[in-house]
């Protein structure tokens, strides 16, 4: 039955089988992304079989309809929901003045066009307001981001470097990037 369910429920990464699946990508024009789901851990436990579950809110999705959405699809199995942590998405628009000082640095220094992009997962930036994780993929580079053997050319390393102190520079200096 477990199986089953797993396999019915919890197998499109993109929530539609719990009906959380979210029609759109964009918040205000912006790239948000969409909510996903992964079944991390599977395990037998005494009596029982305990199914982790690690879900990656978009903006605007809520915990509380996750839940009840879950409880929903296991319930009818004898499931319940047991210990749950969870962090809601994080939204800044790029027109806070401080982003657009991050552009500019990124900007000027490396001579590319800035794009800022949402990346899936938990961050220091939830930890926080007004805080944003950045840097340091360029475009065309392998993106090894918490992979074994994860790492970062000297070159890109350098760049990073420059861009970093350029931003820090300009954010100390600009009253504006503290709104």
């Amino acid at each position: 039955e477990v199986v089953r369910l797993l396999l019915e429920r919890f197998e499109d990464i993109y929530c539609s089988g719990i009906d959380m699946y979210s029609e759109s990508e964009y918040y205000n024009g912006e790239y948000i992304h969409r909510n996903t789901m992964s079944v991390t851990i599977i395990a037998t436990e005494q009596d029982r079989i305990r199914v982790n579950v690690n879900i990656r809110f978009a903006y605007g999705a809520k915990e509380e309809d996750f839940l009840s959405a879950i409880e929903k699809v296991i319930s009818p199995i004898g499931g319940r929901i047991g210990r749950h942590t969870s962090l809601p998405a994080v939204y800044i628009s790029k027109d806070k003045p401080f982003l657009k000082v991050l552009a500019k640095a990124y900007e000027e220094v490396s001579g590319l066009t800035n794009e800022f992009t949402l990346a899936y997962g938990g961050s220091y930036a939830k930890a926080m307001k007004n805080v944003v994780s950045w840097g340091p993929i360029f475009p065309g580079e392998e993106d090894t981001c918490h992979e074994e053997n994860e790492y970062i050319s000297i070159n890109s390393f350098m760049l990073n470097a420059k861009i970093f102190a350029a931003a820090i520079a300009d954010l100390v200096l600009s009253e504006d990037s503290f709104k």
